[in-house]
């Protein structure tokens, strides 16, 4: 299932709370920062991978609240897997690997791996990156 966090509207008349209770895959496009995002409950409970897809450029803010926004999505402590794909992710991403204890692979292009590791001085990030990750692919 594909979903544009930011900018999209998610209408259903259904109460139960399950109803996308067996994604277990999900891809993100992250686009238009500058939008603030829809109001929503935790959807996805039970995403074991994450794809993240950034179409936001360099020169663009990336949006400070933009994993406060995905863990309104996305139960964190669900995911098994991440992959960030696409033109811009900055250092900052690596928050995640904070909130997701099950963690144990992360697909990354060579690129962002540098750009994202590059000015990373949080110890408890870098202990979390060599001891979470088992799987490692560098695209």
């Amino acid at each position: 299932m594909c979903f544009n966090l930011y900018g999209t509207h998610i209408e259903t008349t259904m109460t139960d709370e399950t109803i996308f209770k067996n994604i277990n895959e999900l891809s993100l496009f992250l686009t238009n920062p500058n939008e603030n995002p829809t109001s929503l409950n935790p959807l996805f409970l039970n995403v074991k991978n994450l794809k993240l897809i950034s179409e936001i450029r360099e020169y663009q803010p990336f949006p400070k609240s933009l994993f406060v926004d995905i863990s309104h999505l996305v139960k964190f402590s669900q995911l098994k897997s991440i992959e960030f794909t696409g033109i811009h992710f900055p250092s900052a991403s690596l928050i995640l690997l904070d909130y997701t204890p099950n963690l144990h692979s992360l697909t990354i292009s060579l690129n962002n791996l540098i750009k994202m590791t590059k000015t990373l001085n949080d110890q408890t990030i870098s202990h979390r990156l060599t001891t979470l990750i088992k799987h490692l692919t560098i695209t």
